[in-house]
């Protein structure tokens, strides 16, 4: 009755053993299923530095089960010797068969795990050991135009940086501070001011409660006077540094919009500006980009961003009141989602390292995956903080669909973690039941869905957020509470092919 009792134990603990390891997001991440649903068959991941291995976790856990599979055969043959178990005995000795037969089988899954893990150690210490003598060294980017996800070589970064990235979603404005010489200033804003002038939503989530920072024209207007006034706002200070580059997002919708200019300010003046553009009239958002060198950066300095603009009012003969057809203030600026890099712009990457390319018939996009669980919010943040022209994914074919759920798939690490499910940048914030796509330079509707049968339900009447949900329907959608943790995945929109001569534009 022991014996069939271990067995049983064996059986049940011993039902698959599945590990997985990559090496992603700067740590080692594996998974293992040891049999016992919904206990053992999570997620785990082990931050990892230049000097450790990256496995070095699984490869404990293997050695662990060794010694196990070794005292469990000592017992094993102690049963043998007792006299209950014998040659003599058939039922029991099919029994102890059973037994050795499985412990041989699980001894020789644990010799084939050992030798795959010890080669992905190797694979993994000589990817940072190059790494350590390539300077510039941050990471291979991925990419792929077939249904599976291949890894292909692509050339280093040659400069280390860092940025500093602002969305103007806290009250401090990341340090910057208005200029107290000029007439005007920066306000923040959220959603549409009006339909006349500014943005209709913030860049960095664009939902209603967004915010971005902008010039209000009609409250600096002059009356009868269409004089020129600005508003300044200034960045902290930046150290030195041979190059930076500066992106940032900008609209400048409206009949009256004036100038938009940056400067890098050394010392006390602000000089010329290294940026500038006038009369715009766009209504989604732009990409500004402007990278200095070192006459400006080899001194501390600060970015400074100057909108201005010729608004005035007016008052009709009969009243004092404002009236909107007594004035020409429409002239309102954005600003939103600046990041600051201290290298070139040709030097920072298209795509982020680790990502996944993907070639449409009219578009190209990167992805990246990220296992961490967060917020809707959070996800989008860090989304443009990786990159200046990334978003939370949008899904707008089906051909696209079923590139993501094979990326997923295809490792270990994202399939734990998409039991949860991954964040897109799909919501309804602006209009329950009309789901859009945001945080790029304008938000769309949704044309192509995927949605879970029942879904979108909208249970409490709080889930606003488009969530890729079952994984057992390959990842269908689903809607749920944008205060819930999950995985997220970012996209980047990059330019088409370059056009080739004799073909048509």
């Amino acid at each position: 009755m022991f014996a069939l009792f271990l067995l049983l134990s064996l059986l049940q603990y011993g039902g698959t053993f599945d590990p997985g390891c990559s090496f992603m997001n700067g740590q080692c991440v594996y998974s293992v299923k040891l049999g016992h649903e919904g206990q053992c068959d999570t997620q785990t991941t082990a931050a990892t530095t230049a000097s450790t291995s990256c496995c070095a976790a699984v490869q404990n856990d293997v050695t662990l089960m060794k010694a196990s599979m070794a005292l469990m055969t000592k017992k094993i043959e102690e049963l043998e010797n007792t006299a209950g178990v014998n040659a003599t005995s058939p039922n029991k000795r099919n029994i102890v068969d059973e037994v050795q037969k499985a412990l041989l089988e699980k001894e020789s899954q644990i010799d084939n795990i050992t030798k795959q893990t010890s080669a992905e150690i190797a694979r993994l210490q000589n990817e940072l050991d190059a790494c350590r003598r390539r300077p510039g060294c941050i990471g291979r980017p991925r990419s792929t135009t077939t249904a599976t996800p291949t890894a292909t070589t692509s050339t280093p970064i040659n400069t280390y940086y860092h940025a500093t990235y602002c969305d103007f979603e806290n009250i401090d404005n990341c340090g910057y501070n208005q200029s107290s010489k000029a007439l005007s200033k920066w306000y923040r804003g959220e959603g549409k001011r009006t339909s006349l002038t500014g943005p209709l939503s913030d860049h960095t989530l664009g939902t209603p409660g967004g915010t971005y920072l902008y010039i209000d024209t009609y409250k600096s207007a002059q009356w009868y006077a269409p004089k020129t006034i600005s508003a300044i706002i200034e960045s902290p200070m930046f150290t030195p540094s041979p190059n930076y580059c500066i992106r940032f997002w900008y609209n400048m919708y409206g009949k009256n919009i004036e100038d938009l200019n940056v400067y890098a300010k050394v010392g006390s003046g602000l000089g010329y500006p290294i940026w500038t553009r006038s009369k715009g009239n766009a209504i989604e958002w732009k990409m500004g980009e402007v990278g200095i060198g070192s006459e400006y950066t080899s001194r501390p300095f600060h970015v400074v961003f100057e909108a201005t603009s010729r608004s005035y009012k007016t008052k009709p003969q009969s009243t004092y009141r404002y009236d909107p057809d007594y004035h020409d203030t429409l002239g309102n600026i954005a600003l939103d989602d600046v990041l600051v890099y201290n290298t070139t712009c040709t030097s920072l990457p298209q795509c982020p390292p680790g990502s996944f390319m993907r070639i449409g018939n009219d578009s190209r996009s990167c992805y990246s995956f990220h296992t961490s669980a967060v917020f809707w919010i959070t996800g989008q943040v860090n989304c443009k903080e990786e990159n200046a022209l990334s978003h939370l994914v949008a899904i707008n074919s089906k051909e696209e669909q079923d590139f993501l759920v094979n990326v997923i798939k295809s490792s270990p690490a994202l399939t734990a973690a998409g039991m949860g499910g991954f964040y897109t940048s799909g919501n309804d914030e602006l209009i329950e039941k009309t789901f859009q796509w945001t945080g790029s330079e304008l938000s769309r509707n949704i044309t192509y869905t995927n949605w879970y049968p029942g879904q979108p339900n909208n249970v409490g009447g709080v889930q606003h957020c488009l969530l890729m949900e079952y994984p057992t329907a390959d990842y269908q959608w689903g809607d749920v509470e944008c205060n819930t943790a999950h995985p997220y995945i970012c996209e980047v929109d990059l330019p088409n092919a370059v056009h080739q001569p004799g073909t048509s534009k």
